[in-house]
Formats: structure tokens, sequence, C-alpha cells
């Protein structure tokens, strides 16, 4: 009866484990994400292409490592403030009506390993063509990096590609 029971639980508990590890990548990487953990996600990466390299989730996750990672934020100085929030600079001169310019926050990405995120989920689609998150994802990065032409391209080929 010991036996058994012994049995039937360790049974239980490796399709526990089994269950677990079907979700574990994904899941961790949403952690280390959360955290903003880059060390931790890149290694996690590179486990899980080893281990599923397939997995059309493996591409979105390296697709937003890497736009994530590309991504700067700065503070800028110019005539067009960017945002609702800037800090207008002006002269001593109280004759000067306009002021002299603005400092604001902004957004830069690398180009660089933006390429590289893009070419994650470029293979997604490829692999995964019904996966429109894998399409509005890219065309959101598009619209956030103000490339309008790419953007309008890729909005184009999502509706020809679903219509045809």
């Amino acid at each position: 009866m010991m036996k058994k029971l012994l049995t039937f639980t360790l049974f239980g508990l490796s399709l526990l484990s089994t269950h677990g590890l079907a979700q574990t990548y994904q899941q961790q990487f949403n952690d280390l994400f959360a955290k903003s953990d880059t060390i931790g996600q890149r290694q996690l990466l590179a486990k899980w292409e080893k281990a599923s390299k397939n997995d059309p989730e493996l591409f979105v996750a390296y697709f937003n490592y890497y736009v994530i990672k590309s991504k700067n934020e700065i503070i800028a100085l110019g005539q067009n403030p960017k945002g609702k929030e800037f800090l207008e600079i002006s002269s001593q001169d109280t004759t000067q009506k306009d002021p002299m310019g603005y400092l604001y926050g902004d957004t830069q990405y690398d180009p660089v390993l933006l390429r590289k995120g893009f070419n994650w989920i470029n293979r997604g689609i490829e692999n995964h063509p019904n996966r429109l998150d894998m399409r509005f994802g890219k065309i959101y990065i598009y619209g956030q990096t103000e490339d309008y032409d790419n953007f309008t391209n890729e909005i184009i080929k999502t509706v020809h590609w679903k219509y045809h």
C-alpha cells in the first residue's frame, strides 16, 4: 500500500513539474522583464531557444527584449517640445516675448538593437503567420519610432495577407 502511495505521489509530482515546465520560459521571462533584469532575460532566452527554437512566444520575447534594450530616455533641448511636460527657457530680457527654447523628455532607439528585434519578429511572423499580435507589435514599434513608411507598409502587408 505504501509503495503504491509513493508511486502515485511521485507520478503526480512529475505531472505537475512537466505542466510547470510548459509555462516556465514565458512566465520566467515575464518575471525578469517586470524586474528589468536584462542579464537574466538574455540568459533565459538562450536557454529557451535551445529547448524550443520554434516557440512563437520565444520570437515575441526576443522582440520585446531588443526593443526595450534599444530604448533610451533622454532630455532634449529644442524649439518644439514633445509631450505635455516641459520647461520653458526664457531670457531675462523682458522685451523678448518668445521663449528661447524648451527642455523636455524624449525617447531614442538604438538602430542596431532595434534591427535585431525586428529580425526576430520577422522570423516569428514567417514561422507563425497567423499570429496577428506579432504583426501588430511590429506595427506599433514602427509608430513609436516614427518610422511611418514602414508603419504604413506593415499595415498594408497585414491587410493583404489577411484577405488574400
